[in-house]
């Protein structure tokens, strides 16, 4: 039961994201789970992080962070229709 009241938001957060933001950016937000669950391991259960960890974890958030403004960026140059390109 504790497994579909937490499971079942999940996939409605997910299935409303897909419909407000590419697919790719969903899912690639999605995969961040490690990232939460190493943080919420270390404040709710008081394990002990290591450097390597931690050093994985930023580099992880921070290829994310490069994705997602990538991506909107590359948008909005599309919306305004300046791909660069010479007229």
């Amino acid at each position: 039961m504790l497994r579909l009241v937490i499971g079942y938001p999940a996939w409605l957060a997910l299935g409303y994201s897909i419909q407000v933001i590419p697919l790719g950016i969903a899912q690639t937000i999605q995969n961040l789970i490690p990232f939460i669950v190493l943080i919420l391991s270390y404040l709710a259960l008081k394990e002990t992080l290591h450097k390597l960890e931690i050093i994985n974890m930023f580099a992880s958030f921070a290829g994310v962070l490069l994705i997602v403004v990538v991506s909107s960026r590359n948008k909005e140059a599309l919306q305004l229709g300046d791909l660069g390109q010479s007229p």
